[in-house]
């Protein structure tokens, strides 16, 4: 009896040794498979990532893109073929996401997501704004899925090692997505529906009926950028009309003097100051004197 138990014991105690050594092994590969998916995940990639984000009036707009460098080569022409079609990059498809619609010229391209594509040539390129968005190369594209099509002259630029999309000249109302790439640069003006959505905007904040004191007043700073100053005036009066402060007597004050009616640009500014100084606003009431000071020369 005491034999086939001590056996037992063996046969148990060997059972769970090798049993252990199996998790542990398990174990060993699962980890040795996170940590080399860790790894190939943290490899630098030859055209890295790019990423911009920008608001054009009340537009946004972001482009995901690869940023291939030149690295001693001759791009255009040899690296990147004139009169074929280019993805504009590297790597995954340049995708453009925009959330208002753009204007280019008389093409409107609708809110959505897109991939760019490149046609370029010598003396210019043709930018296609495609709906397939995931798209590797160009094996998968298809021209009669372009939403828009964007011709753009070449121009010589300093080099720019690396290939860089930006979103420049901006206005309320328009800019520019502006692609450099060794020595050469192309520019996509357009522009944006700012207008009918900051209109809308004010209406809707006047309908509601809230604190339109500082409704008129916002309205008031929009239609000064916008350089509407019949429609700034009209704004700015009715935020007087509902509270009188510092702050909106000068913006009264900031919109005659752009107008070019110095003389009571001024006085409106005295009139800000005094209240400014009788509720202790140093800051402001520096600031506005600084201005009176100015328009006075």
């Amino acid at each position: 009896m005491q034999i086939k138990q001590s056996g037992t014991k063996f046969v148990d105690k060997h059972k769970k040794t090798t049993k252990m050594k199996i998790l542990k092994l398990t174990f060993t590969l699962i980890l040795s498979g996170f940590i080399f998916g860790a790894t190939a995940q943290e490899l630098p990639q030859a055209s890295p990532r790019g990423k911009i984000e920008q608001t054009v009036g009340l537009t946004n707009i972001s482009i995901d893109y690869s940023r291939p460098s030149v690295k001693g080569r001759k791009i255009f022409g040899e690296v990147v073929p004139f009169n074929e079609i280019w993805r504009l990059g590297a790597n995954a498809s340049t995708k453009i996401t925009i959330d208002q619609y753009l204007k280019f010229g008389d093409q409107i391209l609708k809110p959505g997501t897109y991939s760019m594509f490149a046609y370029p040539s010598e003396k210019k390129w043709e930018i296609h704004f495609n709906t397939v968005v995931e798209q590797w190369g160009t094996s998968e594209y298809d021209e009669t899925k372009n939403a828009v099509s964007v011709v753009a002259k070449t121009q010589e630029a300093p080099l720019k090692e690396s290939l860089e999309i930006s979103i420049e000249n901006l206005t309320i109302n328009s800019g520019s997505i502006v692609i450099r790439w060794e020595k050469t640069m192309i520019e996509l003006p357009f522009i944006v529906n700012t207008k009918e959505l900051a209109e809308k905007n004010i209406s809707n904040a006047i309908e509601k009926g809230e604190d339109l004191n500082k409704v008129y007043y916002n309205a008031a700073k929009y239609y000064l950028t916008a350089k509407d100053y019949e429609q700034a005036l009209t704004f700015i009066e009715k935020s007087i009309d509902e509270k009188s402060a510092h702050n909106n007597l000068f913006y009264k004050a900031r919109i005659l003097e752009a107008k070019g009616d110095t003389k009571a640009a001024i006085k409106f500014a005295e009139k800000a100051l005094d209240h400014a100084k009788n509720n202790n606003e140093e800051g402001w009431a520096s600031y506005i004197q600084k201005s009176i000071d100015e328009w006075s020369k």
